[in-house]
């Protein structure tokens, strides 16, 4: 049974709930196959850790009280953190079973247009007034160096009195 998105909402920190909001089908089409990969390996790395904690919890309490209410929080992330591996798992198969050239996501690929378009029309004009900016701070650069250097040899000659 998957809980609503309200109890998921309390029962995660910021960032696990990020992960959570990620796995959804409008956001899972965004990534390209290797943050598709890193995601799989982040959860994965919640899933056990929240199944590793429950294990714990679980002798303790039994210890303790000889129930398993402690365990509970642990017992449902694990299953949350289960159910978003599989919907990873699942977009990283319909996305190696995809004929194209390239494993990019269609935002990456927009996004990529965008760019050279926005290279392309960058005039000759505004590529010399950058570089000579660029000539003037190298020039700043140098007279900065020589006051340093000048304050420095003053320094010295006032210590040295």
């Amino acid at each position: 049974m998957t809980p609503s998105k309200a109890a998921v909402r309390k029962l995660l920190t910021q960032s696990e709930y990020a992960l959570y909001e990620a796995s959804t089908p409008k956001e899972v089409k965004k990534f390209s196959e290797a943050r598709l990969k890193l995601k799989i390996e982040r959860t994965r790395k919640l899933r056990q850790k929240f199944r590793d904690l429950k294990k714990r919890q679980k002798g303790v309490n039994k210890r303790a009280r000889g129930g398993t209410d402690v365990a509970q929080r642990s017992e449902d992330k694990a299953e949350i953190f289960n159910d978003v591996l599989e919907r990873f798992e699942s977009s990283l198969e319909k996305l190696k079973l995809r004929p194209s050239a390239s494993k990019k996501s269609p935002a990456m690929v927009a996004q990529q247009k965008s760019k050279n378009t926005r290279r392309q029309a960058m005039d000759k004009s505004s590529h010399e007034r950058r570089e000579l900016g660029k000539s003037k701070k190298r020039a700043d650069l140098r007279i900065g160096a020589h006051v340093r250097s000048q304050t420095a040899k003053n320094q010295a000659r006032k210590d040295s009195r």
